[in-house]
């Protein structure tokens, strides 16, 4: 597919005027107040199922009944990275002329090939890549604008069998996965905001809803079907949601046929399931980080305040990302800008809370991006490898010989366990 490359110019004009500052103010109140009683009205509120139910109340005890792994960052050593990775393999992204990747903020990866989001520097225009399994470019898809198929803000974009899908801030826009042909746009409706989502099959979405202006019910997790255009199930893992310290950038992830969710604020992984509309979200397991969360006694009232608060606490857990396999339970986190990683081996039992890695010869930098069956995949840049100052492996070392000067990336495999 030949990628074309639009640029959609407009005029504004602006007209300065003077008012009367509290008549603007108390007619913007009002006008607010009745645009929120008219968004109220047609709020879709799907009645709790009996499980979301159980949830609450399981949020309510302290989710006591499902299995809570201890973080302790203050108890972080340094590991061999040997000790924890088992098996690593390479693929070098091979980049046509003189394109190349700016800032990669998301990988997928499926059966036949590899799918990356990369970003101008900064926060720019996002455009999006396909390769073979082999790393070889297959396209590219970079349509700025506002015509079909063109997107101007990107929020998430996720794979299913058959499309690439991406969420912009007007619309969902889906592309064919294997030759990025621009299929059709969907767009929802206007009381019903997403910004990170999954699909649970070819028209079936779930959200994470979070705390936005058209969500006024609290509800975090909806599910919505394209087809039907309607709105299936909307849950409430707990309440007060916005009082919660932390936050997760990874909000949905997927193993396998596995869907899972880490509401905002909450440190607790979430099971979707169900199909045909009979859907359920219901508590996995949690992770207990001590006094480095911080809960929602202390956040009460803070509403709109968090960053004092958060400053007033000192050292709190942030970017909270879970990658799973039938292996391990990987976690990243950050705690006062510094990188701390969570290994829970589900065969063996055991745990470690690292701090960092040394005798990385193997390549393992920076913060992971996704899974792939029982790996999980990071990308690393010969920079990286360099500035690493370790001789890499022969498999990694061979991989740097062969690039080019461009210093395309390589994605790297990773196989954990102890």
């Amino acid at each position: 597919m030949n990628s074309s490359f639009i640029t959609v110019a407009g005029k504004s004009t602006k007209e300065e005027r003077t008012v009367n500052h509290s008549t603007f103010f108390y007619s913007g109140f009002a006008l607010l107040f009745l645009v929120w009683g008219c968004n109220t009205e047609d709020q879709p509120s799907p009645e709790l199922s009996e499980t979301d139910r159980e949830a609450w109340t399981l949020h309510q005890e302290k989710l006591d009944q499902i299995t809570a792994y201890s973080v302790r960052p203050d108890q972080a050593a340094e590991y061999p990275i040997s000790d924890w990775l088992r098996e690593v393999r390479y693929v070098a992204l091979d980049l046509p002329g003189e394109l190349i990747l700016r800032e990669v903020r998301q990988i997928h990866v499926d059966e036949s090939s590899i799918y990356i989001r990369d970003e101008g520097l900064g926060g720019g225009h996002s455009r999006f890549f396909s390769f073979d399994r082999d790393g070889q470019f297959n396209y590219m898809i970079d349509e700025p604008g506002r015509g079909p198929g063109e997107y101007d803000r990107v929020y998430d974009f996720a794979v299913t069998e058959s499309h690439l899908i991406i969420s912009t801030n007007i619309n969902f826009l889906f592309f064919d996965k294997q030759s990025g042909e621009f299929i059709r746009s969907e767009e929802l409706p206007r009381n019903f905001s997403v910004q990170i989502f999954e699909m649970l099959d070819e028209q079936t979405l779930v959200s994470e809803a979070g705390r936005t202006l058209h969500n006024r019910s609290r509800n975090l997790v909806q599910i919505y079907d394209f087809e039907q255009q309607e709105l299936l199930h909307q849950a409430v893992p707990f309440q007060n949601h916005a009082l919660k310290g932390g936050h997760t950038y990874r909000y949905l992830f997927k193993t396998g046929d596995t869907l899972s969710v880490i509401p905002m604020y909450e440190p607790v992984v979430y099971r979707v399931t169900g199909d045909e509309g009979d859907y359920s979200v219901k508590p996995a397991y949690s992770f207990d980080f001590g006094d480095f969360w911080i809960d929602e006694e202390f956040l009460a009232g803070s509403y709109d305040n968090r960053d004092r608060f958060f400053r007033d606490q000192g050292m709190y857990v942030h970017t909270l990302d879970i990658f799973e396999t039938e292996q391990v339970i990987y976690v990243h986190y950050r705690l006062e800008g510094r990188d701390y990683i969570y290994f829970h081996d589900l065969q063996s039992g055991r745990s470690a809370d690292i701090s960092s890695f040394t005798d990385n010869r193997m390549g393992w930098h920076g913060t992971p991006f996704t899974t792939d069956g029982d790996w999980i995949v990071n990308l690393v840049t010969p920079f990286d490898v360099e500035e690493s100052g370790e001789e890499p492996v022969e498999e990694l070392r061979r991989i740097l010989e062969q690039i080019d000067d461009e210093g395309d990336p390589i994605l790297v495999f990773g196989k954990f366990g102890h």
